[in-house]
């Protein structure tokens, strides 16, 4: 018990967003405003929650329920439907289960780090499988909407986006080398590592850009994600090291 709440404090430590900015009350206020009017977003087909689950890795660590993806591919029709409308009515509600919110964590230890210190110890979090559908599912619509309004310039790569992976973008590197090589020109470049900049960003200014460039259905199914995790600590399970 006494290691599970050394881990839990140092997780606390390192995920506290940094402080911040001068324009906080701007961001406020616009979060605050009610947001305009929209369509509701086309539902997800049979055909595409059958694709999801399909694609399911049997073979990845369950989460707190124990449901592993060979289970999913083993539901008979009816249950995949049942399934199907569990996810369109997220979708409708904007709302993203509190079930679905808890995680366990398991902490694994750095090779070379000293086992009495709680940052020697990477966390793993294990998710249960049913919300691991339907993000696959969030993020293809998502994904969708980012390509149609270009939402993101086309020289950011990620392994969230498709063609553009940190392989694609180092080549992209080497041809700016010798092109600017060729052509007897400076070629010159900025390098920039940002500590724990996932573990330290602002959600709610995340949260007003999402509402910025978002349609309103997705952006309050995301602000529901976020907003409900952050706000209980209940929902972090520290387990002991393996």
């Amino acid at each position: 018990m006494e290691k599970s709440n050394q881990f839990a404090q140092h997780l606390a430590k390192v995920f506290t967003p940094h402080p911040r900015n001068n324009n906080d009350d701007e961001i406020e206020a616009y979060l605050d405003a009610p947001c305009q009017l929209s369509p509701s977003l086309k539902a997800f087909s049979p055909t595409k929650v059958r694709q999801f689950i399909n694609q399911l890795n049997p073979h990845k660590a369950p989460g707190y329920d124990l449901i592993d993806g060979t289970v999913l591919k083993n539901l008979p029709r009816k249950a995949r439907v049942l399934l199907k409308s569990i996810c369109n009515s997220v979708l409708l509600l904007c709302y993203f289960p509190v079930q679905w919110k808890y995680v366990q964590i398991i902490m694994i230890a750095k090779p070379g780090k000293p086992p009495t210190e709680a940052s020697s110890y990477r966390p793993i979090s294990l998710l249960p499988i049913m919300p691991k559908v339907f993000e696959r599912l969030l993020f293809h619509r998502l994904d969708e909407t980012i390509h149609i309004d270009s939402l993101l310039p086309i020289n950011q790569f990620g392994g969230f986006r498709n063609s553009h992976s940190s392989i694609r973008q180092c080549h992209r590197v080497v041809d700016k080398i010798k092109e600017s090589f060729e052509g007897k020109k400076m070629c010159t470049s900025v390098f920039l590592d940002i500590q724990q900049a996932f573990d330290k960003v602002w959600h709610r200014e995340l949260l007003y850009k999402l509402k910025v460039h978002l349609p309103v259905h997705l952006y309050l199914l995301l602000k529901c994600q976020v907003n409900d995790i952050f706000k209980s600590k209940s929902m972090t399970n520290c387990l002991s090291p393996h």
